[in-house]
């Protein structure tokens, strides 16, 4: 795994903490447009992952 996979993999990651803590502050708030929004996100993120070692994309999330 070479240094670019790997801060990849570590900008997903935050990435998707932090939508999960922004998916939990819409749920106490109440706002559900927001919480839809950051559980896609956090989706996007978790799949990215699965790409970043992937050289038929280049290793781009949203191939």
């Amino acid at each position: 795994m070479t240094a670019k996979e790997i801060i990849r993999l570590a900008i997903y990651g935050l990435a998707a903490v932090t939508a999960a803590v922004l998916a939990i502050l819409a749920y106490l708030r109440g706002d559900t447009a927001t919480v839809t929004v950051a559980l896609g996100w956090i989706a996007t993120n978790v799949l990215s992952v699965f790409n970043v070692g992937n050289t038929s994309t280049g290793g781009d999330h949203a191939a």
